[in-house]
């Protein structure tokens, strides 16, 4: 059983999205009691560290297990159909504008994931990995288009 673990890449962007969360929790600490301050503020500031630190990736058993929150899910990389190099911030599953797109081959989506965006911080082992398993993916870079 090979087990390769992959850290996520972590973007300018999810280091504004920490500092506007404080800045959120010191703008209501004005017009809050302290009490709510500290409980709204550690939940705030605790979703955002949580989404920075709580996001890894693994390739193990001929699946790509995603582990967003402390969660695990798992995918099979034989459904895997493409993975794409692209950029961007509107997914919870990469806390970098720097990531890779992978689609799914099949009718449904695969645990509602249609396409699944990570952000390894070494893309190409990650790719290279998945590839190992599944010689059959396409890779598409197109972030210099």
């Amino acid at each position: 059983m090979t087990y390769r673990v992959f850290r996520p890449r972590t973007g300018w962007f999810s280091y504004v999205m920490l500092i506007f969360a404080v800045v959120i929790v010191l703008v209501t600490a004005i017009s809050l009691p302290w009490w709510a301050v500290a409980l709204c503020g550690s939940c705030i500031v605790g979703v955002v560290v949580l989404t920075l630190f709580g996001t890894w990736y693994a390739v193990a058993d001929g699946c790509l297990i995603v582990y967003m929150f402390c969660l695990p899910r798992r995918f099979p990389i034989s459904r895997i159909s493409e993975v794409r190099f692209t950029g961007g911030f509107l997914s919870l599953g990469a806390p970098s504008g720097e990531r890779l797109s992978i689609r799914f081959s099949g009718h449904r989506p695969i645990n509602g994931f249609s396409p699944l965006e990570v952000a390894p911080m070494d893309k190409e082992s990650f790719v290279e990995a998945l590839l190992e398993v599944n010689p059959g993916i396409r890779v598409v870079d197109n972030t210099d288009v």
